[in-house]
C-alpha cells in the first residue's frame, strides 16, 4: 500500500504496526489526514482518516467509483 499524509509525507508498503503510529499521530494542523492506497493503484479506490486534534477519528473506505463506507469514533486503533 501506499499513504500519503496532509503534510505530503509518503509511505510505501508499511507494516500494519507502522500504519497505526501514522493514524494515531493524525489530529494536529498540517497533519489531520492520510490517504491509503492500493499498489497497484485502482482508479477510485482507497481508505482515509480524518481527525482533528479533540475531535472524532473518521476512517471511510471507497473501493471504487460507486461505493463509500465510513463512521465516526473516538479510539484511533477503530
Amino acid at each position: 500500500m501506499k499513504i500519503e499524509t496532509e503534510n505530503r509525507q509518503t509511505h510505501e508498503r508499511t507494516s500494519a504496526p507502522g500504519l497505526r503510529e501514522l493514524v494515531e499521530r493524525t489530529g494536529s494542523a498540517g497533519d489531520r489526514f492520510l490517504v491509503i492506497q492500493r499498489i497497484p493503484h485502482i482508479p477510485g479506490a482507497f481508505a482515509s482518516v480524518w481527525h482533528e486534534e479533540g475531535g472524532e477519528h473518521r476512517p471511510d473506505h471507497r473501493p471504487g467509483e460507486d461505493g463509500f463506507f465510513g463512521f465516526f469514533g473516538t479510539d484511533p486503533r477503530m
